[in-house]
């Protein structure tokens, strides 16, 4: 991975990584706003943090080619680092409420901004995408009553977004398998990913959790 972030520095010299064991995300758009997830610090990253700019930046040329939406995304935070000789990418999304329209938006920024990633990172000859996971983290003030009982009644009609909602506030988790991205994508070249909810007290502006408590 070293080798990977010095060619990246290299490349986009406006956008370097720097190394972290503990970092701040933000959800810029709620800055300032009382009651809202404003931060979220994980604690024990121990990698390389990209600038998110850096995927708002690339949205640009998709804009002009009229592309999906998917493509237009961008996210609150991104990292790269390694456990046990396996690499991963983290694409990090701050939601404030936990709502079917906004946890399924909250998905499509992060695979919408995975997939911005490996195109820039693909230049680079120390990146080769079939050694990189990807790995999503979602988090948001939990779920109220009222909000759960919208997304039962969602998932008992068979809608796919309110799945991915009920299911992965249940488990803290979500898997995608690579074949089904591939086929609800298509023709986009979305790899595996899966999905990890941090659940935030009400209001709390700003939320710290160890990461290793998350993914473990």
């Amino acid at each position: 991975m070293k080798q990977l972030i010095e060619d990246f520095n290299q490349i986009y010299r406006s956008y370097a990584s720097s190394q972290c064991t503990d970092y701040t995300f933000e959800e810029s758009n709620n800055l300032g706003k009382a009651g809202t997830l404003q931060h979220l610090t994980l604690h024990g990253i121990n990698g390389f943090v990209l600038p998110n700019i850096l995927i708002k930046d690339d949205s640009s040329i998709f804009e002009k080619a009229h592309a999906p939406e998917l493509l237009k995304k961008d996210c609150d935070g991104i990292f790269l680092t390694e456990r046990a000789g396996e690499k991963f990418i983290y694409i990090c999304e701050l939601k404030s409420t936990y709502s079917t329209q906004q946890i399924t938006k909250a998905k499509e920024q992060i695979v919408g901004s995975c997939l911005k990633l490996h195109s820039l990172m693909s230049l680079l000859q120390a990146y080769q995408a079939e050694e990189w996971q990807v790995r999503g983290i979602i988090a948001s003030f939990a779920p109220t009553p009222e909000q759960e009982a919208a997304i039962l009644r969602l998932k008992e009609q068979n809608d796919p977004a309110a799945n991915f909602c009920y299911n992965l506030q249940r488990d803290g988790i979500y898997h995608m398998p690579e074949t089904n991205c591939k086929s609800y994508y298509v023709p986009l070249n979305v790899p595996e990913l899966l999905f990890y909810y941090v659940r935030v007290p009400y209001q709390t502006e700003d939320f710290e959790i160890d990461f290793n408590q998350l993914i473990s």
